[in-house]
């Protein structure tokens, strides 16, 4: 058990300025993450379809725009093409794919 000691202090090794921690940027990498997992939490993309105000931001990448709101599309609806939001009361309103 003499020699072990003797081993563990040449294989540790020092880092240099320049060098990277390897922990330091998995932790790093973990914060980012979690961040990025709880700003999706907070912003969850509506249902398809449903009308919402006009007045707020979504997370939406397909939008169809009416008079009345807008609502989320699926992503192969294509720009400029007609498309329809659907109210509270189940009713339909027209619009267009705006982006």
């Amino acid at each position: 058990m003499e020699g072990s000691g003797a081993q563990n202090r040449l294989t540790r090794r020092r880092y240099d300025a320049g060098e990277i921690d390897v922990r330091a940027v998995g932790a790093v990498g973990l914060v980012l993450l979690g961040t990025v997992l709880v700003a999706a939490q907070e912003q969850e993309a509506p249902t398809l379809y449903e009308l919402l105000p006009a007045d707020k931001e979504y997370p939406i990448a397909r939008v169809c725009s009416t008079d009345e709101g807008l609502c989320a599309l699926p992503l192969y609806h294509a720009p400029g093409a007609p498309c329809s939001c659907q109210r509270a009361d189940g009713s339909w309103v027209a619009g267009v794919c705006t982006h």
